[in-house]
């Protein structure tokens, strides 16, 4: 599949987001807070524990497992003082990042999918039993954001290998970084790009072999 977005790949994108939106727009009105969200990372934090994150686990409380993740206390930090405990803007953001996160199936899909299938993919990726339940209550909203960077950054990486453009190179390794403060996830991501700049190195030799400077 070509890796160059077209206008009927725009309009496709906007058609799935828009679809996700629709589906999941209830809940803003009717969803609220879930029963197995847990809030007490949304909080206000002080400018020292702002900046302890940075150099520390994100675990200031001791009620979480250990980890470096200071975006995840940044985010809910930001979540808390904009939204407070409005479960309706709560709703909204989720919606919305389904929304996005949807697109960003399509998007990737597009590597190796052709537009209807990619638009299949797309949804089912949200409203799959497996992943729907994830995508409905507030406190997955950085996973959401982790999901959506990842899947950013390996099509960006894909296309790098693909079209050789050096901007996806850096796009994938900028969203790896991000992901990577996320969640433990995103080094994953991070570690997939020397691999595959090892991996197109690798080619390109080959590649030269095979050419007669005679």
């Amino acid at each position: 599949m070509s890796l160059k977005s077209t206008k009927t790949d725009i309009l496709c994108g906007i058609v799935v987001f828009v679809i996700v939106v629709a589906i999941f727009f209830p809940l803003i009105s009717f969803g609220g807070f879930h029963h197995t969200d847990d809030f007490h990372f949304f909080r206000s934090y002080s400018p020292k524990e702002l900046f302890e994150v940075w150099y520390s686990n994100y675990n200031l409380l001791g009620r979480e497992s250990d980890g470096y993740r200071p975006l995840i206390i940044w985010t809910n930090h930001f979540l808390y003082t904009i939204l407070g405990f409005n479960d309706k803007f709560f709703m909204l953001v989720i919606v919305i990042l389904n929304g996005l996160y949807a697109l960003l199936v399509y998007r990737f899909a597009r590597n190796f999918l052709n537009r209807s299938y990619g638009v299949i993919a797309s949804l089912l990726a949200i409203l799959l039993p497996q992943t729907l339940f994830k995508f409905t209550f507030a406190t997955a909203i950085y996973s959401t954001i982790l999901f959506g960077l990842m899947l950013f950054g390996y099509d960006s990486l894909l296309r790098w290998y693909k079209g050789q453009n050096k901007k996806y190179l850096s796009t994938a390794i900028i969203a790896g970084v991000l992901a990577s403060l996320y969640k433990e996830n995103g080094y994953c991501l991070l570690l997939s790009v020397p691999l595959v700049c090892l991996l197109y190195t690798s080619d390109a030799a080959d590649e030269l072999d095979g050419v007669d400077l005679g």
